[in-house]
C-alpha cells in the first residue's frame, strides 16, 4: 500500500516539476515576443497588478531570461532524477508479467522510462508552453510573469552570479550586454515592411513609394542636394514665363 502511495506522490511531484518547467518556458518566449510599446500600452489601458508585473519583467529582460534558464535547468534535472527510476519501477512489473526475464526487465524498463520521461517533459514542459506563448504572448505573459518574478527574486543570488559571468564573457568580445530588447526598427527594416505591404496590397503603391523614398532620404548628403550659387539659374519676381 505504501509503495502505491509513494508512487502516486512521486508522479504528482513530477507533474509539479513539469509545470514549473512550462511556466519558465512560457515566461521566456512570451516576454521575448512582446514589443515594449505593446507592454506600455497595455499598462496604460489596464494598469492592474498583472500588467505591471509584465512591464517590470520586460524592463529587466536579461535577468528574467537568465532566471527562466535556471528554472528550466533545475526542474528538468530534478524531473529526470525522480521520474526515470519511478517510471522504471512502474514499468518493470508489466515487463515481468509479459514474460521478459528479470535480468533484462530492469534495463528495458529503465530505457523506456528515460524515453517516456524525456518525451513528456519536452512536450508538456517545453513545446506546449512555447507554442502557446508565441501564439498569445501578452495573455501568457500576464499569466506567468508573477510566478516567474517570485522565483527570480528567490534565486537572485544564483541568477546574478551566472548572468554577471556571462556578461563578462560577452564584453570580452567587445559587445555591451543589453537588459532590454531593441524595440525601434531600423530604416532598412521599415523599408522592407513598406515594400512587403505594397506587394500584398495593404498599402497603396504611391504611398509606399513615398514612404520608401523618405526612409532612404537619410542616405543623401547635403552635397547632393545643394547647387553652387554660381551655377544657379534664377528668375526675378517680375519676369514673365
Amino acid at each position: 500500500m505504501m509503495d502505491v502511495v509513494w508512487a502516486v506522490l512521486g508522479l504528482v511531484f513530477v507533474g509539479v516539476l513539469t509545470l514549473g518547467t512550462g511556466l519558465a518556458v512560457a515566461a521566456e518566449f512570451s516576454l521575448t515576443s512582446l514589443e515594449r510599446s505593446t507592454v506600455d500600452a497595455h499598462v496604460n489601458a489596464v494598469g492592474d497588478k498583472r500588467a505591471r508585473a509584465v512591464q517590470r519583467a520586460h524592463r529587466t529582460l536579461s535577468f528574467q531570461l537568465s532566471g527562466a534558464q535556471v528554472a528550466i535547468t533545475l526542474t528538468t534535472l530534478v524531473t529526470g532524477y525522480v521520474a526515470e527510476p519511478l517510471i522504471g519501477e512502474l514499468i518493470r512489473p508489466v515487463l515481468l508479467v509479459v514474460g521478459l526475464p528479470a535480468a533484462g526487465a530492469g534495463a528495458v524498463s529503465l530505457t523506456l522510462a528515460i524515453l517516456l520521461a524525456t518525451t513528456l517533459s519536452m512536450v508538456f514542459g517545453e513545446m506546449v508552453p512555447k507554442n502557446l506563448a508565441i501564439a498569445r504572448p501578452l495573455p501568457t505573459a500576464r499569466a506567468v510573469s508573477g510566478y516567474h518574478g517570485r522565483f527570480s527574486r528567490v534565486f537572485r543570488w544564483l541568477i546574478d552570479s551566472m548572468n554577471n559571468s556571462a556578461n563578462w564573457v560577452v564584453r570580452r568580445f567587445g559587445v555591451e550586454p543589453q537588459e532590454e530588447l531593441r524595440s525601434a526598427r531600423s530604416p532598412e527594416e521599415l523599408g522592407s515592411i513598406v515594400r512587403s505591404s505594397a506587394e500584398h496590397g495593404t498599402l497603396d503603391e504611391s504611398t509606399a513609394e513615398l514612404m520608401d523614398r523618405s526612409l532612404r532620404f537619410g542616405e543623401r548628403t547635403a552635397e547632393e542636394l545643394m547647387t553652387p550659387r554660381v551655377r544657379v539659374e534664377s528668375l526675378q519676381v517680375g519676369d514673365s514665363v
